[in-house]
């Protein structure tokens, strides 16, 4: 029971935090923090696009080919939401899908071909779930696989997806000290397999899969505080080990991130859960160098939104409870079919 209401008043403090973030958006823009002042950062190319249809965050963001998904999610509230919404970005138009099973937010998702894995999150209560929920975008329908092996569940972690298999990584699991566990799924058994343990624990870290290595950026310990981590690894599946690389230029809790198969993109976020700053940074990493960049800024500060690379844009879409959706252009797009993915 002391556990349960710590870690209830630890998720409050997140909410209120939030709710103050989106406060303070427009003080931010008047006095950046010294890791957004100045071009290129002050540059913004984003572009606005049709909103979400309802304001939320925690929604888990994945694409199939062309087009965006929202799942999910927290509203304005505090309850947890069972909408998908998609994205068509060639119409610039939302439609309802077909809903999860359950009501969940706090989550990630990762695509394998037409199916989009969304495993774990919080529930409206804050009970955390250890589901492994299935969007099969083709058919609308969604089915389930098994549950993670930590029955308590799993909310906030990372997601990816390399060689058909599913990595969930970190994340909050309710006793009030964020995991640097790595779980594998395989779809083709069903069934889980515990793997290398990230050299840093957190949560509400964010993950993509670029030339075979899982790379995890940002999060943050909340044994320690919440303040945003710099912290960037990579997880390499074929030797089961994890490589430190060098820190984003700005700690962020919650990002968007996002990969166009030459370089990985890590946008926006909360510079602290604390003091309540979101940020419109964004920066984009060089695996050839290990170095990272500043790109354009994003047009709206954001953080925990539904995020992607979609027809050659990075995409964001809610998140601090808000319907914003925006896009940075970073080459021409290919999606001709509409809906359809290309």
């Amino acid at each position: 029971m002391k556990t349960r209401l710590l870690h209830l008043r630890v998720t409050i403090l997140s909410l209120s935090c939030i709710w103050l973030a989106v406060a303070v958006v427009t003080a931010q823009a008047a006095a950046p923090s010294p890791y957004e002042a100045g071009p290129p950062s002050a540059r913004t190319d984003w572009t606005p696009a049709s909103h979400l249809p309802s304001p939320r965050w925690g929604a888990a963001g994945a694409t199939d080919g062309c087009v965006l998904y929202s799942i999910g999610g927290r509203n304005r509230v505090g309850g947890s939401a069972d909408h998908v919404f998609a994205y068509d970005t060639v119409a610039d138009e939302w439609t309802a899908r077909e809903p999860m099973p359950e009501r969940l937010g706090g989550l990630q998702a990762t695509a394998i071909g037409d199916l989009l894995y969304v495993v774990g999150g919080y529930r409206g209560d804050l009970s955390i779930a250890a589901a492994n929920n299935i969007y099969d975008t083709a058919a609308d329908a969604w089915s389930s696989g098994a549950s993670l092996p930590n029955p308590g569940g799993i909310a906030t972690a990372a997601e990816a997806a390399y060689n058909g298999k599913v990595y969930v990584l970190g994340g909050d699991d309710g006793d009030l000290n964020s995991n640097a566990t790595t779980y594998e799924y395989d779809p083709a058994t069903d069934t889980w397999a515990s793997k290398a343990p990230m050299p840093t624990a957190r949560e509400n870290n964010v993950a993509v899969t670029l030339n075979g290595k899982v790379y995890v950026a940002g999060g943050m310990q909340v044994q320690v505080n919440f303040e945003g981590l710099r912290t960037f690894e990579a997880y390499d599946p074929a030797s089961n080990s994890w490589t430190t690389l060098a820190p984003m230029n700005a700690g962020r809790v919650s990002p968007g991130i996002a990969t166009d198969g030459a370089y990985v993109y890590v946008y926006g976020g909360a510079a602290s859960y604390e003091t309540g700053v979101l940020l419109r940074g964004a920066e984009r990493y060089d695996p050839a160098t290990d170095t990272w960049s500043r790109i354009s800024s994003m047009g709206r500060a954001v953080e925990s939104m539904a995020a992607a690379y979609v027809n050659g844009r990075l995409y964001s879409a809610g998140g601090s409870f808000t319907q914003s959706n925006q896009y940075l252009e970073i080459e021409p797009g290919s999606c001709t079919q509409g809906s359809e993915p290309d």
